[in-house]
């Protein structure tokens, strides 16, 4: 299986599990004293947390109408939506009162 073909939310729960319960014995003389085993569990759950943030973000993303071809808004504003990121279209369009929620 290659990671890019790994659903996020499955590789969430390998990070957390190594995180947990793995104990990387003989790790310590590979890390050569740079690092920890509870720098690499922080490192885990650091990443762990990150694809969290992101999986939520894609699914925020996901149910984003398409105002960037809204033909109501004039072709400065459809412009500058287009040029967005989804975040901040979002941010944007919330603060105007423009999305449900």
């Amino acid at each position: 299986m290659k990671l890019k073909s790994m659903p996020k939310e499955l590789f969430v729960d390998v990070l957390d599990y190594l995180a947990d319960y793995e104990h990387f014995e003989g790790l310590d003389k590979v890390l050569e004293g740079d690092h920890t085993v509870l720098d690499l569990r922080s490192a885990f759950r650091e990443l762990s947390l990150y694809l969290r943030h992101e999986i939520e973000a894609e699914k925020g993303e996901k149910s984003l109408p398409n105002f960037q071809k809204d033909e109501r808004f004039s072709i400065k504003v459809r412009e500058l939506l287009s040029i967005l990121s989804p975040g901040d279209e979002r941010k944007l369009l919330d603060h105007f009162g423009l999305l449900d929620s």
